[in-house]
């Protein structure tokens, strides 16, 4: 029977009906009920959000190992590509579905039509164009620094709900508008349908509307990125997320092709470039030709396993070694997957830094640094890490603001010219040796020397280059040192044996004995050095831990003069230039050429000396005491050691003098120590008695009978 028979419901509670009154318990037991569902209906009510927003958030959580590649392809056809517009979506399609066929899981591709002003902007340079000229076209919304409405304003959706209004020149709505009406979507047009709806156009022109900003007289605008640089100072620029911009591309997807197709000599063209969004790097340009356009779609496929780069990001490292997670890896299921790192693969690491609002504030390729792929199982992979000389490797504070990831390297240019330059300055720097190091060996091998561009072009190995693991290396280096320790340990030995041999010979041929046996102990020392030795040259053996890269990767070493400026790694076909930055060093080499001359002069003076003071020996031997004078006063005359010592000095502030250039503190301790050692130098041969002691030879042969005698008389 239902408790509540007899009552209605009302905001107040519980009321009797049809004149009977529910009992006291009835009653209490009711109200908490009632009660108790009104509690569990507003907790609901009031957690609902956070319950959504939780599963929001937990959607929007990717794993990086089982995230595919979210890539979109880009293509555009010359106005000299004869065909029909089925037929261009028939190679878009067909093109698709090569792509999913080839990288499986670890994709999810989208191929559309490339946008008309994307096309004009990077067809005339394809091979060569950067991201700048594909943004330089695209608009910015920028916000006032100082005024109280706009100075706290970070995002754009933000700015777009805060301002009232939008100003823009007349030009820039009617290009915003015609970009908006190829989008029909509407999760794609919000943004901009909002923005439509708040500008105003500033009827002076684009040039009045500049000088009003920089006049800090209007507080939001859109205006062309070109621009951006002319009101910097009082205006703040914000990710402007429109769909067709690069801004909302690059925060959309992983990795972004951009596809030409084109005709030159009756013959289809097919070019192909990448775009890694996340690190906003673009590879090189890889292409192709076909006679059919039956074949394209094929061809073009075969372009995209070239011009991909998987990325890894970096977990752990240290100097010389680190640790990769594979994006997309646990998805690979076959090595031959173009997404699939394997051993020997050559990475260059890039890192990027970012803002509290996820704009980034450095996107950087880490100079002279590149990692190599010596073991994994597909998804988590090691490598060893070469960097420049005192360089940090991939080792770097971790958190969330900051990725390092790796990419693989994609070397298509025919050579490579290295370019040593002075630092913090153009000026380039001849005459420098080129050395490269074998990283297997550790051999050196002389290439040559800079031209008086200060460039060398650096050769492309014919074959592949060998590297073992970092750990393998090491143990091999420990051997090499235990080998050599051995082998002194062994010729002491010999030595010792062969000593107590000829003593314990020597004693029984006193006593007339003829035995000439080793001690045992000594033989049992001997065979155990002899073990020793051959147990280590079996650990020396590395050959089957020998890994061949798949890029020509080389450490190149930099010479002037005596010092070595740097060791370099460097991938040759990566870049047609590199450029090598390297501190100033003329003027320690400048002070080497004066130090080895001094050093010569004092060699010199040093050889004349002892030859004067042995023929005054010679004079006084033979009683010749006129021609011992004549010779010591030409060794009065020699310079002495404070002459020296004075001239040494003075060179050394000359060359120390910073009045006209600044020199590296590097370089000023290098110069001292030259100096140093050639002061060291002057105080062992110079600061001796050789002059006195002639003097006194001298004296003390004249106060003999003898010198009193002419010589030859009888």
């Amino acid at each position: 029977m239902n408790n509540n028979d007899g009552m209605r419901r009302t905001p107040q509670g519980y009321q009797a009906v049809h004149g009977r009154s529910p009992t006291s318990g009835q009653s209490s037991m009711a109200m908490f009920q009632w009660l108790g569902r009104s509690v569990g209906c507003l907790l609901a009510w009031c957690l609902l959000p956070g319950v959504v927003l939780l599963a929001a958030d937990m959607a929007d959580v990717k794993i990086w190992e089982f995230s595919p590649y979210v890539v979109k392809l880009e293509c555009a056809f010359s106005a000299d590509v004869s065909v029909s517009e089925m037929a261009r979506k028939q190679f878009q399609t067909q093109l698709a579905n090569e792509l999913e066929r080839t990288f499986r899981a670890a994709w999810q591709v989208e191929v559309s039509s490339m946008p008309p002003e994307v096309a004009g902007a990077i067809g005339r340079r394809f091979e060569g164009f950067t991201l700048e000229d594909l943004q330089d076209a695209e608009f910015v919304l920028v916000v006032s620094t100082a005024r109280e409405e706009t100075k706290s304003l970070r995002t754009f959706d933000v700015a777009l709900e805060a301002v009232e209004s939008v100003y823009l020149a007349r030009e820039t709505l009617e290009m915003l508008e015609l970009a908006a009406s190829r989008y029909v979507a509407a999760e794609d047009t919000e943004a901009a349908s909002k923005l439509l709806g708040k500008s105003v156009v500033f009827e002076g022109g684009s040039d009045a509307l500049l000088a009003q900003l920089q006049a800090d007289a209007i507080n939001c605008a859109l205006i062309p990125r070109a621009q951006l640089p002319a009101v910097q100072e009082q205006m703040r620029p914000l990710v402007t997320m429109l769909p067709w911009q690069s801004d909302r591309v690059l925060r959309s997807y992983d990795k972004m092709f951009y596809l030409m197709v084109g005709v030159e000599n009756a013959r289809f063209t097919l070019k192909l470039r990448e775009l890694d969004c996340p690190m906003q790097y673009l590879g090189p340009m890889f292409q192709s030709e076909c006679a059919e356009w039956s074949q394209a779609a094929h061809v073009a496929a075969a372009l995209f396993p070239l011009a991909f780069a998987p990325v890894a990001r970096v977990e752990d490292a240290d100097a010389t070694t680190a640790e990769l997670l594979l994006k997309a890896g646990g998805l690979i299921l076959d090595q031959s997957n173009p997404a699939a790192m394997v051993t020997g693969d050559v990475l260059q690491p890039i890192i990027r830094r970012d803002d509290r609002n996820g704009v980034p504030t450095l996107l950087e390729a880490l100079p002279w640094t590149f990692a190599a792929v010596t073991a994994g199982d597909g998804v988590k992979l090691q490598a060893n890490v070469y960097s420049y000389t005192g360089g940090p490797g991939l080792q770097g504070r971790k958190n969330r603001r900051t990725q390092r990831v790796v990419l693989r390297v994609r070397p298509q240019v025919a050579r490579t010219d290295l370019q040593v330059e002075v630092r913090g300055t153009k000026e380039t720097q001849s005459g420098c040796f080129i050395y490269q190091r074998d990283l297997l060996s550790g051999q050196f091998n002389y290439l040559g020397r800079t031209d008086w561009r200060g460039r060398f072009t650096v050769p492309i190995p014919d074959s592949p280059s060998v590297i073992l693991p970092a750990a393998i290396k090491r143990e091999k280096l420990k051997s090499e040192r235990a080998v050599e320790q051995a082998a002194a340990a062994k010729k002491e030995l010999e030595e010792s044996l062969a000593a107590e041999k000829a003593a314990a010979e020597k004693a029984l041929a006193d006593v007339g004995g003829t035995s000439t046996e080793t001690s045992p102990t000594a033989t049992e020392n001997l065979d155990a050095a002899e073990s020793s030795s051959e147990a280590i040259v079996e650990v020396l053996d590395t050959a089957e831990f020998e890994i061949e890269l798949r890029a020509p990767l080389l450490q190149i070493y930099i010479k002037n003069g005596d010092s070595v400026l740097a060791q370099l790694p460097m991938v040759p076909g990566l870049k047609r230039v590199e450029v090598a930055s390297l501190p100033d060093d003329r003027r320690r080499l400048e002070a080497e050429a004066f130090v080895k001359g001094f050093q010569g002069d004092i060699l010199d003076l040093i050889g004349l000396r002892n030859l004067l003071s042995a023929k005054i020996k010679i004079y006084l031997r033979d009683g010749e005491l006129a021609k011992a004078q004549d010779t010591m006063n030409e060794l009065r005359g020699l310079r002495t050691y404070t002459e020296m010592a004075d001239e040494l000095s003075a060179i050394q502030r000359r060359m120390l003098d910073e009045s006209v250039r600044t020199i590296p503190s590097n370089s000023k301790r290098r110069i001292d120590n030259m100096f140093q050692s050639t002061r060291n130098m002057l105080q062992k041969f110079m600061q001796d008695n050789l002059v006195s002691e002639s003097e006194q030879a001298i004296r003390a042969f004249s106060s003999t009978p003898a010198a009193q005698t002419p010589a030859g008389d009888g």
